[in-house]
């Protein structure tokens, strides 16, 4: 069986140098390798400071929105019932 790798948190300056380093690097498979990372996280950390969304992302934002649109739609018609029977 396999061993898990030990969980780590890595801090903000050492995912920007792990960035900084993929711009100049020829090789991020070797990168990651070099760094026991996982080649998906680099990329994650460089759409994340780049500040584009992440995989799936749009999925919960359509979700979320849909969602929020429901919850004010009940609270319009909510709404339009208590004045009518103030009226």
């Amino acid at each position: 069986m396999a061993k898990k790798a030990k969980w780590r948190r890595h801090t903000v300056e050492f995912k920007h140098q792990v960035v900084e380093r993929m711009k100049t690097c020829q090789n991020i498979h070797a990168l990651a390798r070099e760094l026991k990372i996982e080649r998906k996280l680099l990329y994650t950390w460089k759409y994340q400071f780049e500040g584009r969304p992440g995989r799936g992302t749009r999925i919960w934002e359509s979700l979320y929105r849909n969602w929020r649109l429901s919850i004010y739609d009940v609270i319009r018609s909510r709404a339009q019932v208590a004045v009518s029977l103030i009226v």
